[in-house]
């Protein structure tokens, strides 16, 4: 279940992190493009927006600095290091770029 005492709809979420074998990174700030700013990356996990019950399919890595527009519109600077999480595949480059490295792709 979700903080508020509702059931989920996706089952398969609900029992992953019923386990802990998914992270839960609704809480996490977002930018403006929908991405998740994650504290840390676990290997071996899944990952979800459990309020929206949304799985995430791609975790990057920053290579540099970047700053990055927030949801509400604030520009913040984000060191190498950070990791961004997407429901889509938006940070599956191939390797072809050198701001972002795909560090995880469902």
């Amino acid at each position: 279940m979700t903080g508020d005492s509702i059931p989920m709809r996706n089952r398969a979420m609900e029992r992953k992190l019923a386990r802990g074998e998914c992270v839960d990174v609704s809480s996490c700030p977002r930018t403006v493009t929908g991405d998740h700013v994650l504290d840390g990356f676990v290997e071996d996990a899944d990952y979800c927006d459990a309020k929206r019950e949304d799985w995430i399919w791609s975790i990057g890595k920053l290579l540099r600095p970047l700053t990055l527009v927030m949801a509400d519109n604030e520009r913040r600077d984000y060191p190498a290091g950070t990791f961004l999480a997407s429901t889509g595949t938006r940070h599956y480059s191939e390797g072809r770029s050198e701001a972002i490295e795909c560090v995880f792709l469902r």
